[in-house]
């Protein structure tokens, strides 16, 4: 059993049923239980007092499911300020998407509800913890501290980690700081990549299946080049694979429209570098596009992707789009109007002002990183030794820069 101090909550609609059933609640009403449904949280069922609070409650542990997360909305006071305590049962067997809805669908539960309504968040892991007791523990002046949000997010993440290696048998990988889901293609994705590399194609759309275990294809066929924004979906979050007319590699496009549902943005944005991951396995070589609508993705969005040194890490690009543009891999970035760099250039082994935008830049501008020349006489340009020494040493402990080192 755990006090939850929230790290990042998700709101969720709130189901007129429930609704009401919380506003007419009076003295009479012990539980309610509470699941999350199509992203509304929905009333499941009303449980009346029956004996005293400790009693209700040890009786609430026959109904719990060891796979199956629910809210149970718990009045331990009939009346007064703060009746109501929000109980959290998240099981660690549950399914990881649905553990990871749950977990951030608590602050949007309480909030929706209102605050002022809740003087305690419990959550409760396994059946076997669900007892008075243990509720009653930890709200006596001798309980654990709760955990940081920090902690709590950590622990999130590394149970999701160790609940996709036992049911996909999988591994997921930390990427850049991120964990990372894999989703098993169906015999339907292989296909579409099969057709993809004999030229018999040269779109897929990739997305989970019904079950949300499996990643799969529906599309499959040729599109010019013109036509591809017109295929992606501007309300769902999807996969896309494209092979561009000219070029050895494919582009794997992830596209998340703004409005598309909290969980799918969560679920694809998870499993993104593994299903590169996987296309690479089964013989594509792809470059990555990240965009927000399907006017992002652009002929000169695909160009910048396809010509990119890396594939690695979305990295900003300037190229303009329909949304908030598009994230390539390995671009380069500038500000609005400056000079603009590639990431190679800058070596941070040199001195400051043998950067990149120090000291003098060559003639043809692609030798930014090499040091500053120095002047061939000494005698136009004073250097700061001579002029703060008059020619001679300086003092014990001053160190000055080496002549021509600012020219």
């Amino acid at each position: 059993l755990l006090s939850v101090g929230m790290t990042h909550s998700a709101k969720f609609a709130v189901a007129p049923e429930l609704e009401a059933a919380f506003t007419k609640a009076e003295k009479g009403a012990r539980f309610l239980k509470v699941s999350i449904v199509n992203e509304t949280y929905t009333l499941v069922s009303e449980t009346a007092v029956t004996s005293t609070a400790a009693a209700d409650f040890d009786k609430l542990k026959a109904d719990l499911d060891e796979k199956t997360p629910l809210f149970v909305l718990f009045k331990e006071k009939a009346w007064g300020e703060k009746p109501w305590v929000l109980i959290a049962y998240i099981p660690d067997s549950a399914p990881v998407q649905e553990r990871m809805t749950y977990s951030t669908g608590i602050g949007g539960l309480k909030e929706a509800l209102g605050d002022d309504q809740f003087s305690a968040v419990k959550r409760f892991a396994e059946p076997k913890e669900w007892s008075w007791e243990n509720y009653k523990g930890f709200s006596s002046t001798n309980s654990p501290k709760p955990y940081s949000k920090l902690e709590l997010a950590q622990q999130e993440l590394d149970k999701a980690e160790q609940e996709a290696r036992k049911e996909r048998e999988t591994t997921p990988k930390a990427a850049s700081g991120f964990h990372t889901v894999s989703y098993p293609f169906t015999q339907e994705a292989e296909s579409a990549v099969s057709a993809l590399k004999s030229g018999s194609s040269n779109w897929i759309q990739l997305t989970l299946d019904d079950a949300e275990k499996n990643m799969t294809s529906k599309v499959s066929k040729q599109v010019s080049a013109g036509q591809i924004s017109s295929e992606v979906d501007p309300n769902n979050a999807c996969f896309y694979v494209y092979k561009p007319d000219t070029g050895a590699s494919y582009l794997l496009v992830y596209s998340c429209p703004e409005g598309c549902p909290a969980k799918q943005r969560m679920v694809y944005s998870t499993s993104k570098a593994a299903t590169a991951d996987k296309l690479k396995e089964l013989g594509l070589a792809v470059k990555k596009l990240d965009i927000r609508a399907p006017g992002d993705l652009t002929s000169e969005a695909v160009r910048t992707a396809m010509s990119s040194s890396s594939a690695g890490m979305f990295k900003p690009s300037d190229s303009p789009g329909a949304g908030r543009g598009p994230v390539v891999g390995g671009a380069s970035y500038s500000s609005t109007g400056g000079r603009q760099f590639d990431n190679r250039q800058f070596d941070t082994s040199k001195p400051v002002f043998n950067r990149p935008g120090f000291g003098k830049p060559a003639d043809d501008g692609n030798n930014a990183n090499l040091p500053a020349k120095k002047p061939k006489t000494t005698a136009s340009v004073p250097s700061a030794l001579r002029v703060m020494t008059g020619g001679k040493a300086p003092p014990k402990g001053v160190v000055l820069p080496p002549e021509g080192a600012y020219q």
